[in-house]
């Protein structure tokens, strides 16, 4: 295994002018729940590790008047104890309980979670359903990506060189009153074979707006927005049979991964199970 220079900026001006100086053979390390992994397998190979572990300003979740921001060093345990993110964005929290174990959640970052770009990720179709954006930071300026523009595929973003991502932004506007998680997983702490989020909001048990995000066996974590647009507008109690009645999600037949193990047939039915239990959990209010 390769040996890495580490490297501890205090300040997120010290970390863009270390990577200016260390050019293409550095990368940005958080909590290091993805990266260590990589490294230790060969698959990545910097010659520099510059840690965000000492930028006291990346540790913050900030309530503003219509947003939360959550630091890169925020770890998924302290998103769990969040009164704001309880309160606030429950489906967030949802999720993050389902997170792998307790020192993957004690060390592990939504931020770095993110830019990971796992398929199988509990976090990102959470994120999806809140319209979550991406905040980067360069020697250039700032921008800002929404989350379902920013992960293009497996593992793969939009990041570019000398950006770091600081912060993801979530809409308090966004945030449901209904809203639930559920995953399949062969055990219990595994990554998803098939995730789901849900955030709804109705009126005289009528459905005012829904959004429904999945991940797992698929290129990436999408919207199924051709199931959520005929749902608006249904009575709640009819959402289920509706689900039944669809023989098959073209969004996602056309987004999943190729598995040896599961055929394609097993993963589309599966995804439309998950769909309607949590959809069910979501109206329950569980």
């Amino acid at each position: 295994m390769k040996q890495s220079k580490v490297l501890n900026p205090k300040t997120l001006a010290e970390v863009l002018s270390l990577f200016e100086q260390c050019g293409d053979g550095a990368r940005v390390i958080a909590g290091g729940q993805s990266l260590v992994p990589m490294i230790s397998l060969g698959l990545s190979e910097p010659d520099f590790l510059i840690n965000l572990s000492s930028c006291d300003d990346l540790f913050v979740i900030k309530k503003t008047r219509k947003t939360i921001n959550i630091g890169a060093m925020a770890s998924v345990s302290e998103i769990l104890n969040s009164s704001q993110v309880i309160n606030l964005l429950p489906i967030l929290n949802f999720a993050a309980k389902k997170v792998a174990t307790p020192h993957v959640r004690n060390f592990g970052t939504l931020v770095g979670n993110v830019c990971h770009a796992d398929p199988s990720s509990d976090l990102i179709p959470a994120l999806l359903c809140l319209d979550a954006q991406i905040d980067l930071v360069s020697k250039d300026g700032k921008r800002s990506v929404l989350l379902s523009e920013f992960i293009t595929g497996p593992y793969s973003t939009t990041i570019r060189g000398g950006e770091v991502a600081v912060s993801v932004t979530c809409q308090l506007d966004k945030q449901s009153k209904l809203a639930s998680y559920k995953k399949v997983a062969r055990r219990a702490g595994d990554l998803g074979i098939a995730t789901c989020a849900v955030s709804l909001d109705s009126h005289k048990d009528c459905i005012e707006s829904a959004k429904i995000s999945v991940g797992g066996y698929l290129r990436k974590a999408i919207r199924v927005l051709d199931i959520e647009k005929n749902i608006v507008g249904l009575p709640a109690h009819e959402i289920c049979t509706f689900i039944d009645g669809v023989e098959k999600i073209e969004s996602i037949e056309n987004s999943i991964l190729p598995d040896g193990s599961l055929t394609n047939n097993y993963l589309s039915a599966t995804f439309s199970r998950l769909i309607r239990s949590t959809l069910k959990d979501a109206l329950s209010g569980k």
